[in-house]
């Protein structure tokens, strides 16, 4: 669940950094607290857990360029900055503040750091209930 999320931010993001017009009059409060936010939750290792979930798919006697080339084609600096201008036009900075309070806490590093085991295991449902679905729709029930 957190990769399908992941994915989805990373290929949204870019089309939400640049300014606009309808950019939010606190623009420059919520980008302080989307900043923090990052400070909280970094967004590198989200990304790295991400390039681990690839690089397991590739034959493993090509893992080790694989992840080489990947590494170096990767510019974090850049997709947290487009993470930060996403969240600053999208979250109010009450909701920053509350993000950020949640993912800085104890309780939120804890939980965080289970997300993986719980797609794990509530991911296999969701595939098969969606297989279902497609099959359903595709030759009728």
């Amino acid at each position: 669940m957190l990769r399908l999320i992941l994915t989805l931010l990373l290929v949204t993001l870019p089309s939400l950094a640049g300014a606009t017009a309808d950019d939010p009059p606190d623009l420059a409060d919520r980008i302080k607290y989307a900043t923090l936010f990052h400070d909280a939750r970094p967004l590198r290792p989200i990304i790295d857990r991400q390039i681990d979930t690839y690089t397991k798919q590739v034959a493993e006697a090509e893992r080790e360029d694989f992840l080489r080339h990947v590494q170096l084609r990767i510019d974090y600096d850049a997709l947290e900055d487009t993470s930060i201008q996403a969240m600053a036009r999208l979250y109010t900075v009450a909701e920053l503040k509350a993000m950020t309070a949640y993912y800085g806490s104890p309780e939120g590093k804890t939980a965080e750091a289970k997300n993986d085991a719980y797609a794990a295991k509530i991911g296999p449902d969701i595939g098969k209930a969606l297989d279902g679905a497609l099959l359903d729709t595709r030759f009728g029930k």
